[in-house]
Formats: C-alpha cells, structure tokens, sequence
C-alpha cells in the first residue's frame, strides 16, 4: 500500500467536518457580537475590582 500515514485520520476528520451543523452567516455575527460584548463587559468589571482593590491596600498600608 503506498499511503501516507495519517491520510485515513485526515480523510476520517473530512467527513466528520461535513457531517457537522456549521451556522449561518447571520448567527456567526450575531454570536460573536455577544462574545466581544461580554468579554469587554467582563474587562471593565475586572479593570474596576482591580482599581477598588488598588484603592482599598493603599489606605490599608498607607
């Protein structure tokens, strides 16, 4: 047989890819939209627990 090795792993990945359920165009924005909303949400929360924090040990240690 003159296959390369890992051609029936690649081949056997393919038809898994095509049998999966890939979402509209319209659901991919719409998805990724939220996650870039709630990642920056998520960051000001933090930057703001950072700076209360920040705040809180230098009246602590001051």
């Amino acid at each position: 047989m003159n296959r390369l090795p890992g051609m029936g792993f690649m081949r056997d990945a393919y038809a898994e890819l095509r049998k999966a359920h890939w979402p509209t165009r319209e659901q991919t924005i719409r998805l990724t939209g939220l996650v870039v909303a709630i990642s920056l949400l998520m960051a000001m929360l933090l930057g703001l627990a950072d700076f209360v924090f920040a705040e809180l040990f230098d009246v602590v240690v001051a």
